[in-house]
């Protein structure tokens, strides 16, 4: 089956944030950063530290959601000029075509490490970084219920 699409940048940079918080190191930097901050909100609670700690971690916390959620991937987006092409992806049991103005590049199944759906996109691992999404709208009903059994089929769901 193949498919033409462009991308639009409010849901590339959501699909962005999907791809920095299914990350483990990332995950699990959030949620330390998390529990120290309900910690400390806790330990401001019953005055057992003073409030400069409590505004020292939420200014952490705060610190790091705006990394992830906002600056990272807008710093990505930027930096990335695939995202403003246009793309044709032929996807067939065996491989992976995708063409845009520049040429083409073709992946078997085999060099995928991963793959795994967000709300607006296919993400498609080759790398622990290198990846690439489809977006879900290229696709009717049917045809995405093809790829997913496809790529179930042929790659490791994350």
């Amino acid at each position: 089956m193949t498919v033409s699409y462009s991308y639009d940048k409010l849901k590339v940079l959501q699909a962005l944030r999907y791809h920095f918080i299914n990350k483990k190191d990332i995950r699990i930097l959030i949620i330390a950063v998390n529990v120290l901050a309900l910690i400390s909100g806790v330990l401001l609670f019953f005055k057992a530290i003073q409030p400069q700690v409590f505004v020292i971690t939420s200014f952490l916390w705060i610190i790091l959601m705006l990394t992830f959620w906002i600056f990272m991937p807008q710093l990505i987006y930027s930096r990335t000029r695939a995202f403003k092409d246009n793309f044709i992806t032929t996807i067939s049991d065996s491989e992976i075509v995708l063409q845009q103005e520049q040429g083409s590049r073709t992946w078997q199944y085999h060099q995928f490490v991963h793959w795994f759906e967000s709300p607006h996109f296919l993400h498609l691992y080759v790398g622990d970084n290198a990846f690439f999404i489809i977006p879900k709208d290229a696709f009717n009903d049917t045809q995405l219920q093809d790829v997913r059994t496809i790529f179930n089929t042929n790659i490791k769901k994350k």
